[in-house]
């Protein structure tokens, strides 16, 4: 991601959001996945394990092809897993899932609260980052009113320079703005800085 940012100096996405937020906080500039691919990097983050061992190895098992029918075993099997999410919940956390989450519903995934209702790449749970964040404000208010500590997961669907190259800009055409979800990521971070949390 960070070759993404143009902070980083990338010349086809500017991200002057993004890059307020990297200047005032902790950035890891070596960050490392598991796998290429956005499912089976979310899966080994949310269990600290490699995809041949939690087992969710590609985007799609078999592409377009039953894709319901073919994920429900690999699904099966990733569900029994301990995960981080799972252990904070257990331990009195309140934990919000909101952008991408391809395994089924928040609930699923252990998330005590959520958008993700079932779908692939996370249905309702990506429109937060495109529409508001009312449904994460909510959740840290109700989190921070109880005092309960708490996990807010966003998981953003981020365009990349291969993406905007793949969307036909010419030499001549200006850096395109990032889209309308950056905003309101930098109010995500000031909303949580005000409650003393920090991104």
């Amino acid at each position: 991601m960070l070759d993404g940012l143009w902070l980083y100096g990338s010349q086809e996405l500017r991200t002057p959001h993004l890059d307020k937020l990297a200047q005032r906080n902790v950035v890891f500039e070596r960050g490392y996945v598991a796998s290429p691919l956005c499912r089976p990097s979310l899966a080994s983050i949310i269990t600290g394990r490699y995809p041949f061992n939690h087992g969710v190895r590609g985007n799609d098992v078999d592409g377009k092809n039953n894709r319901a029918a073919l994920d429900a075993p690999v699904q099966a099997v990733f569900y029994k897993l301990p995960s981080f999410v799972k252990m904070l919940t257990v331990n009195g956390y309140l934990t919000h899932q909101s952008g991408k989450w391809w395994e089924g519903s928040f609930e699923d995934g252990g998330f005590t609260h959520g958008m993700t209702r079932g779908g692939r790449h996370g249905d309702e749970g990506l429109t937060i980052g495109r529409t508001g964040l009312k449904p994460i404000s909510d959740f840290r208010d109700h989190a921070t009113g109880r005092k309960n500590p708490f996990l807010l997961w966003y998981a953003p669907s981020f365009p990349t320079p291969r993406t905007i190259r793949r969307n036909a800009y010419s030499k001549n055409t200006p850096v395109p703005a990032a889209p309308p979800m950056s905003p309101n990521i930098s109010r995500c971070a000031s909303g949580l800085t005000k409650h003393a949390v920090s991104c």
